[in-house]
């Protein structure tokens, strides 16, 4: 789930009522803002979710991974609330707290953590966010991360999305070797056949090159996953 494009496209489908659903996803690769999180394994995500006509939400995913061992590994838990405000009928203001663990199976081999605090504003073909995290994946590490997403187009059984978000390091230390800026990209899409989606996308970023398991790895890749919603 680049979470903010799911986000999205989850979004511009709730019917005008309070709900209760929940999605199974299986994934080539689990990508997290142009990286990968699932050190290049496949992942599967299970998700439940609440959303109200009055403006609260809230949702969990669990992420398992296809560790290195052949195993099936717990990779990341996410809990997420918020509260969406309509300001005209086509433009919503979206406030929010999303809390990530990741196990020691993530991209970075340790167990790691963030909880970000998230505003941003949600149209019907658009939505833009801006994040701030005080202990981004270590203690004292600020960062913020701002994105847009858009449907480019959308019919009955089509849909094709873009997706591009810029991160700053404004406090404590960055990284090694990670410029104080880093961008990353995604475009992709797929059909819609009753409750499965099936969706392939291309993810990019930079300057830096990815780095998992000892070994760099370029992050331009091609991501593909099928989902079912309940």
């Amino acid at each position: 789930m680049g979470l903010p494009l799911a986000a999205l496209l989850f979004l511009t489908a709730i019917p005008a009522a309070a709900a209760v659903g929940g999605d199974v996803t299986l994934l080539s690769e689990a990508m997290f803002r142009g990286r990968s999180i699932s050190a290049g394994r496949p992942a599967a995500r299970i998700g439940l979710s609440y959303d109200d006509l009055a403006g609260p939400y809230a949702g969990l995913s669990v992420t398992g991974v296809l560790a290195e061992e052949g195993e099936a590994q717990l990779l990341s838990v996410q809990e997420y609330a918020g509260f969406a405000h309509r300001l005209r009928p086509e433009l919503t203001l979206d406030l929010g707290v999303v809390n990530t663990r990741y196990s020691r199976y993530w991209s970075g081999d340790r167990r790691a953590g963030y909880t970000e605090i998230y505003a941003g504003l949600i149209g019907r073909r658009f939505n833009g966010r801006v994040s701030l995290s005080p202990n981004y994946l270590r203690h004292g590490r600020k960062a913020a991360y701002g994105d847009v997403n858009a449907i480019l187009v959308s019919t009955d059984i089509w849909d094709v999305s873009a997706h591009g978000g810029v991160l700053l390091w404004i406090g404590g230390s960055r990284p090694e070797g990670a410029r104080s800026a880093q961008y990353d990209w995604e475009i992709g899409g797929g059909p819609r056949i009753g409750q499965f989606r099936i969706r392939a996308a291309w993810v990019s970023g930079g300057p830096n090159d990815d780095y998992y398991h000892g070994g760099v790895h370029h992050r331009g890749r091609s991501t593909i996953s099928l989902s079912a919603s309940f």
